[in-house]
């Protein structure tokens, strides 16, 4: 999308909202257009809204895995990404999701913050670009 059509877009969900603060679907969309525009914590914030408004429904639940995934935070990823393949287990974006948030969740030290260092942001790119990343590239990664 274009700098302009966020905009506009940003403003058509925070109208919506503003007519309905329970309106899940619009949530989710407004934490998207937030994400698109580096703005992670309003983005967060409206997509696990949208996922707790709509626990039924695997799309929220895959939007804010995503968001957190995206925003440096894998392990609080996996509960929403594990929930959505629980409630579509059919849905691909989920299981792709929820694969390289479990690889970057794995790779990190245990009792670190979920923040991964720039070595493993590169795996998690080469992952998402669809690249084989082995296991043994992960650790070799970290060891350095």
């Amino acid at each position: 999308m274009l700098k302009g059509e966020l905009k506009s877009a940003r403003k058509f969900y925070c109208r919506a909202l503003k007519i309905d603060p329970e309106y899940g679907e619009c949530h989710g969309n407004l934490g998207l257009v937030y994400l698109q525009t580096g703005e992670t914590e309003k983005a967060l914030s409206h997509m696990v809204k949208a996922a707790h408004l709509r626990m039924d429904a695997a799309a929220p639940e895959c939007r804010a895995g995503h968001g957190l995934r995206e925003a440096g935070k894998p392990r609080q990823a996996l509960e929403y990404l594990e929930r959505a393949v629980r409630l579509q287990p059919d849905f691909t974006l989920a299981l792709k999701n929820l694969q390289t948030a479990q690889r970057v969740a794995e790779a990190m030290a245990p009792g670190a913050s979920d923040v991964p260092g720039p070595d493993v942001r590169g795996l998690v790119i080469a992952t998402v670009n669809g690249e084989d990343v082995r296991r043994e590239d992960v650790d070799r990664e970290i060891a350095y």
